[in-house]
């Protein structure tokens, strides 16, 4: 199987997940920070880790591009936020919109999606995204206090630094590359 992962990372947690899921696919994950062209040609599929900061998902825009010249690859994204956009359904439509918003139309619709946990590093963080945290932490702190469980649990995370990584999240990721692998009559993985 010639699967293609890509990622790209700013704190690590995606970059784990990348390493992870090459180590399972047998391939040597793609940093998207490299500036080098990355054709999507001759894989059996593609599949980009990518993080998730403010509801926006990083590098998108090259995805749709790799995607586009691409058309016959299967496309999975991975999506690597702090909050489980599995169970936090308003979190991950607010990421599915603003892809769709980005993406041309047939290349968000091929898209096979994923979402996992990964978590905040606030030594580590920009400040820029330490900024932007700040912020968000206002606005949850008044929904805390008007009893918004979920605006709680975010509080009391504020600056602590977590990591929800967890390798077996990646199973669906895997069951997609071995789906490919089945249609194209390749060895499962």
């Amino acid at each position: 199987m010639n699967s293609l992962v890509l990622f790209r990372s700013e704190y690590g947690h995606t970059e784990k997940y990348a390493q992870w899921l090459g180590e399972s696919l047998s391939t040597a994950p793609i940093d998207l920070a490299d500036r080098r062209p990355t054709p999507l040609i001759g894989a059996d599929c593609a599949i980009f880790i990518l993080p998730v900061y403010a509801a926006n998902l990083t590098a998108v825009k090259r995805v749709g591009q790799l995607a586009e010249a691409s058309p016959e690859v299967p496309i999975a994204i991975a999506t690597v936020s702090m909050n489980d956009l599995n169970s936090d359904t308003n979190g991950r439509d607010e990421v599915l919109d603003k892809c769709k918003a980005t993406l041309p139309a047939p290349v968000f619709e091929r898209i096979n999606w994923f979402h996992l946990r990964g978590g905040l590093d606030y030594e580590r963080m920009r400040f820029k995204h330490r900024m932007m945290m700040r912020m968000v932490y206002g606005m949850m702190r008044q929904r805390a206090k008007k009893g918004d469980e979920k605006a709680q649990k975010f509080c009391d995370g504020y600056g602590k630094s977590v990591d929800f990584t967890d390798r077996a999240l990646l199973e669906p990721v895997l069951e997609f590359a071995r789906s490919v692998n089945d249609k194209k009559g390749h060895a499962n993985v």
